[in-house]
């Protein structure tokens, strides 16, 4: 018989051991999720199984009751005890349903957590989802290099090579100022709008995961910051967070340097994906073919970001 319990602040240490029993991305620790906890209604649940946690589903909840899992992560899903069969996880997802329906909830979007983080998994859920009816709700188109397959084009190696990119070696630095504002400098006069993040937000989340979250510059003594890159280390994933290229940067095409050297950093820890992110808009709808077609030019292939759309009624 499972039990369902809302999340309280007070229950984070066993959010926690869960996450971290059931090896799920980092991003689902209670330190990375309430970060921003005051843009977001958390509408979180526990699932035991008589005494004991079984799961647990990160959810947001907006004014007019859409229950979505996680409006404020690139995705959500079930956070489960490692070895959970299919059957059960379909049980649970049910169960979680009826309890919010109960609750009233009524819509709901699911975003699960991408197939290529294949230490997490989340095949039962997409099919327990169309069981239950759910029709997709967006596919957000990413690209990214099989590191275990895949290998870095030898043009863009080339390119490496020039003056000013061959005297530079990159750097790891805890310091977001110049990157945010290069990247709010970019964003503002091509599209209007700032990053998601700021310095400050960064920094805080680089305090309370620094073994997962990384800052990669290349800086010339001459020419100053050319290039920079904010990984997340998620899983088996190295995921690009942000990435800017300065105005010298771009003269001497140091973005090819800089992933370059990202992608052999991760390569050589083990890594299975150098993940570039998501290259749509509009709720997925819009692909931006140059951004799209940039990261291909590195060996990256089509990468989905896939979430559901459910109506309890």
């Amino acid at each position: 018989m499972y039990i369902f319990v809302r999340y309280q602040a007070s229950m984070q240490n066993v959010w926690d051991q869960l996450v971290t029993a059931s090896c799920s991305p980092f991003l689902f620790y209670r330190a990375y999720m309430d970060y921003h906890e005051d843009r977001f209604a958390d509408y979180s649940a526990l699932v035991y199984e008589g005494n004991v946690l079984v799961a647990a589903l990160p959810c947001t909840i907006s004014n007019d009751g859409l229950l979505v899992s996680h409006a404020g992560l690139t995705y959500g899903g079930l956070i489960k005890i490692n070895g959970m069969k299919s059957n059960k996880i379909i049980e649970i997802l049910n169960f979680l349903f009826t309890e919010y329906k109960k609750i009233g909830i009524r819509k709901v979007i699911y975003k699960v957590v991408p197939d290529f983080y294949n230490n997490f998994g989340s095949q039962s859920e997409g099919y327990a989802l169309f069981v239950k009816g759910a029709s997709f709700h967006s596919r957000g188109l990413s690209a990214g290099i099989n590191l275990k397959l895949g290998e870095f084009p030898v043009k863009k190696i080339r390119d490496c090579k020039n003056i000013v990119n061959g005297r530079m070696t990159m750097q790891s630095t805890d310091s977001f100022e110049e990157l945010f504002r290069e990247i709010n400098k970019n964003l503002m006069g091509k599209y209007a709008t700032k990053a998601v993040h700021s310095s400050d937000e960064m920094a805080l989340l680089k305090s309370r995961f620094p073994n997962n979250i990384q800052l990669y510059e290349l800086r010339d003594f001459e020419y100053g910051l050319c290039a920079s890159a904010i990984v997340y280390e998620v899983c088996n994933v190295a995921h690009i967070q942000y990435m800017v290229l300065t105005e010298t940067g771009m003269k001497y095409r140091s973005l090819d340097k800089l992933v370059h050297e990202i992608y052999g950093l991760y390569k050589s820890k083990g890594f299975d994906w150098l993940e570039f992110g998501v290259s749509t808009t509009d709720n997925a709808k819009n692909l931006n073919v140059s951004l799209a077609r940039k990261k291909e030019e590195y060996g990256a292939t089509p990468l989905c970001y896939d979430a559901y759309y459910l109506d309890l009624l």
